[in-house]
């Protein structure tokens, strides 16, 4: 995976020319206003049998035209708060912060940058509340999870209808990365202009210890929002099995905070 940098020049005039997300102040220019909304879409999620799993509120904040962090909250049939998940991308556009948390049986997992250099440290206690386990990983440029791979999508759309792509995909149950493919997905139905792209570990052994099928997401082009998603969960059902769901996403509503 490419990655750009931020390039000074003269000391004064600073051009962004990188897939980053967000970049320190000192380094833009003084007379540049950095433009910065916040979408919110609401997902209904249902299960393989069409019944209710939860909906899903994310607000993502975008500043000039890239993703800065995505706060989640996923709620039961009576609007009770089940799980909440902030994503913090101003370290890494694919490779985001991140912080889940299952407030019904008090469990969840972290996922952040290493105290050394070019690590990760992934803390989880899924299983057992009382059993925290943490493990460092060394970190590699073609790295990706969950919230970082719905923005490299939607950083890469025109490329990714060409070609597939080939990438290590953190996976917080097992604290570890896993080869992952993501590849694009014509669409026969001719009144529907979204794009569509499907991802799944390589390992077949992996994908059935993990719970993970084939997913696949499917993008407005135009305006690169989530339209809906098939696959499993990130949120276990109550006897912490994994979950197959259908999510549609509502037209996103846009605020500029600045």
């Amino acid at each position: 995976m490419n990655h750009f940098r931020l390039e000074v020049l003269c000391s004064v005039l600073c051009l962004l020319t990188s897939l980053q997300l967000t970049a320190d102040e000192s380094t833009k220019p003084q007379d540049s206003a950095q433009k910065v909304i916040v979408q919110k879409s609401i997902g209904t999620a249902v299960n393989k049998d069409k019944e209710f799993f939860y909906t899903e509120e994310d607000n993502i904040e975008i500043a000039d035209d890239h993703i800065r962090k995505i706060d989640s909250s996923y709620k039961d049939k009576d609007s009770k708060l089940m799980v909440e998940m902030h994503a913090d991308f101003s370290k890494r556009p694919y490779f985001p912060e991140i912080t889940f948390v299952d407030h019904r049986k008090d469990v969840g997992f972290k996922i952040l940058s290493g105290a050394k250099e070019n690590t990760i440290d992934i803390s989880q206690n899924l299983k057992d509340a009382k059993e925290m386990k943490s493990k460092t990983l060394n970190f590699k440029e073609d790295m990706m999870n969950s919230m970082g791979l719905i923005n490299f999508i939607r950083e890469n759309i025109a490329g990714l209808k060409l070609k597939t792509k080939s990438f290590r995909y953190v996976v917080p149950a097992l604290m570890d990365d896993f080869g992952m493919s993501l590849e694009f997905r014509e669409n026969t139905d001719p009144k529907d202009t979204s794009v569509r792209f499907a991802f799944r570990l390589e390992s077949f052994f992996i994908r059935n210890i993990a719970g993970v099928k084939e997913s696949l997401l499917s993008f407005d082009e135009k305006r690169r929002f989530i339209k809906s998603f098939n696959g499993v969960s990130n949120i276990l059902d109550g006897s912490n099995k994994p979950v197959e769901v259908a999510i549609t996403y509502s037209y996103p509503t846009e605020t500029r905070t600045k």
